[in-house]
């Protein structure tokens, strides 16, 4: 294997060391994915430094572990399955856990022993000791459990030896991998494990953030941090496994930390004390409970008192805590206050939202409001909607990093941009779908982009995000370019304002005169040819979206599905025709309906719609945000073709009619 090869594979199974790998050599990223691609070649220099890099990285990667763990997952669910003393998979990971965590604490305590490895020749004598290192070690509710857990493995001691048997090869590496930064190593396998292995299992994998976004995330919080503070407090109050919490650890090695995590799932909370063992922090700051509610008992949760908050709070649940104009909000909208309350002054929080959160109205905008009034919103990162797509969801996220304002701070601009790379692909494998690791991440490019030591990554603006409540979904600003002074379009975009005038004159049919109506729905737009057609529906049985009375030569865009490009001009013959609340109804000034409608079908216009769009399964704008767009220039030589292609159009549309009442 040659040292690009080694390379290709160090990079596919630890896609996060791209820029500590490239920093060791002395090499910018892009530098590495060229000589991974073969468009480049390293000096002799670089080559050696690439084998000294890669045999370093090699030694500290649990790679052994992972294979022999992942090898013997057959052979433990199947002694589960005919032993019938494991009820689900849930109950499979407290035990298979509680293993793993017995042999850490096992060879920690007999670091000089010969016999480091919990196996069936010594797990007896380990029971004699372990329920005293478990409660000097954890918390109250978590010792309670794994001493419960232990309980069992002594009944069951038959099926407990048969675990030990296949789990052998794996605890005998844990146990020659127990102190300093192989904790960390091995802490990455341990959640690794657990989320590939029993992803099926929803009330576990929802709370799994991908390692590559939480790597990401922790080093990019950590460049807002103010450079003097040498002691980081650090809370994530959904913590489930612990792994924002745990990967600080890991990758802010030069300062001191603290960390503070709680859950309300007490198989999460357990989870994540295991985790901070495996990691060399102390268990005993994870707490089981609600961190919405004042009363649970917990420093941390003081008013500003932490540093930096790293988390991926639950979606979807509603809370009756709220303070954004309603009794009950979403979840989401009920921490956004509280971070700003734990944090101190010039405090960083990296938070994981539904994209709901920067585009919706309502509670959603008083929410990014009052936001916007108690911190400065450094960056937000549109991540893709597969990210989360292994633990059963494909909702649209993305990643937001904002500071406690100080009295002393001035407004800073966002970083804004979006991820299409994230490290991994998710397929489907029969019913499953998995976590495939690939060699493309958008991520350290990201870091070097926040650094300010390298800008090459594309989509990428910095603006100052509105503070009334207006969207800050990161789409949504960079595909609309050129209504942020975009140089790159100045030259050939009008805004469309220049053009035409949105109209949104409303009508009901029910309160018509006649006993019919045309209706003009979205189906009856044929934007490859711009042709409008319309259905005569009866007045009495009008759809609740007919309402949008148009004229001859308005010129219809569908606010839904931009991607479809569905775009028509209203012919003679439907002018005072009603069209559905799903169009904006666009009237040109001092220039062809057919020229307009083609400008709205183009490349760029459908970028800047798919930017200002929300929602994942139907995705749709507000169709007064068209007013905001720019449309691209058109030559004479097309113009003209337009305004014939029109004429002809028309005039068949008259020939048809006429036809119709012969």
């Amino acid at each position: 294997m040659t040292p690009i090869d080694m390379l290709a594979l160090a990079l596919k199974s630890a896609p996060h060391q791209r820029e500590a790998i490239a920093a060791r050599i002395g090499v910018s990223i892009s530098s590495l994915d060229r000589w991974v691609a073969r468009s480049a070649v390293p000096t002799e220099t670089h080559r050696a430094k690439l084998l000294e890099v890669l045999g370093e990285l090699n030694a500290r990667t649990p790679a052994s572990e992972a294979k022999q763990l992942i090898d013997a997952l057959p052979a433990v669910r199947e002694v589960m399955h005919s032993r019938g003393v494991t009820s689900s998979r849930n109950d499979a990971i407290d035990q298979i856990s509680a293993l793993i965590l017995f042999q850490i604490l096992h060879a920690r305590k007999f670091t000089s022993h010969p016999q480091k490895i919990i196996d069936r020749h010594n797990f007896q004598f380990a029971l004699t000791y372990l329920p005293s290192v478990i409660k000097k070690t954890f918390s109250e509710h978590v010792s309670n459990s794994l001493n419960s857990t232990l309980s069992f493995f002594r009944d069951e001691i038959s099926f407990t030896f048969s675990l030990l048997d296949i789990l052998k090869p794996v605890l005998n590496e844990i146990a020659s991998r127990t102190t300093g930064t192989s904790d960390h190593l091995w802490h990455e396998l341990f959640v690794g494990f657990l989320s590939s292995s029993f992803h099926e299992e929803k009330e576990f994998a929802q709370y799994m953030t991908p390692i590559e976004v939480v790597d990401f995330m922790v080093q990019a919080a950590a460049l807002f941090l103010p450079k003097h503070q040498k002691t980081v407090k650090v809370l994530d109050p959904s913590c489930g496994t612990g792994t924002f919490l745990t990967k600080c650890s890991d990758l802010i090695s030069d300062r001191k930390l603290t960390i503070c995590g709680v859950d309300t799932n007490e198989r999460m909370a357990r989870l994540a004390a295991i985790s901070a063992v495996a990691s060399d922090l102390d268990p005993k700051c994870i707490r089981l409970g609600n961190s919405l509610n004042a009363d649970l008992d917990a420093d941390f949760l003081n008013p500003g008192f932490v540093d930096l908050i790293l988390t991926n709070p639950p979606f979807g649940a509603e809370h009756s805590k709220g303070s954004h104009g309603s009794k009950k909000v979403p979840s989401e909208l009920a921490y956004l206050p509280r971070y700003l309350e734990w944090l101190k002054p010039e405090g960083v929080c990296a938070v994981i939202l539904p994209d709901s959160v920067l585009t919706n109205r309502g509670a959603f905008s008083n929410a990014r409001r009052d936001l916007a009034n108690g911190a400065d919103i450094l960056a937000v990162i549109s991540l893709p909607a597969m990210t989360f797509a292994a633990s059963g969801t494909t909702t649209k996220t993305s990643i937001v990093i904002l500071q406690k304002s100080s009295p002393t701070r001035t407004a800073q601009k966002t970083f804004l941009a979006t991820v299409s790379n994230v490290g991994f692909k998710v397929v489907n494998r029969g019913s499953v779908r998995r976590r495939v690791p690939s060699l493309q991440s958008d991520f350290p490019s990201l870091i070097s982009a926040l650094r300010g030591t390298d800008n090459a990554f594309a989509g990428i603006i910095e603006t100052q995000l509105p503070r009334d409540g207006e969207r800050w979904d990161a789409p949504y600003w960079i595909s609309s370019l050129p209504r942020h002074d975009q140089d790159a379009y100045a030259q050939e975009l009008t805004p469309l304002c220049e053009l035409a005038d949105l109209v949104n004159e409303k009508v009901n049919p029910k309160v018509l005169d006649a006993q019919t109506f045309f209706y003009i729905e979205i189906s009856g737009v044929a934007g490859d040819l711009l042709r409008v057609s319309a259905t005569e529906t009866p007045t009495a049985g009008a759809p609740s979206r007919a309402r949008r009375k148009v004229k001859a030569g308005d010129v219809l865009l569908s606010t839904v599905r931009p991607e479809r490009r569905t775009v028509g001009v209203v012919p003679a013959h439907l002018d005072g025709a009603i069209c559905s609340t799903g169009f904006a109804v666009i009237r040109p000034k001092s220039i062809s309906p057919y020229v307009l409608a083609s400008m709205l079908r183009s490349e760029i216009v459908t970028s800047q719609l798919n930017g200002i769009a929300s929602g994942v399964a139907y995705p749709a704008f507000d169709a007064a945000a068209v007013d905001k767009i720019s449309v691209p220039f058109v030559d004479e030589r097309r113009v003209q073709k337009l305004i014939s292609y029109g004429r002809t159009l028309e005039a068949l549309e008259v020939a048809r009619l006429a036809l119709e009442m012969s």
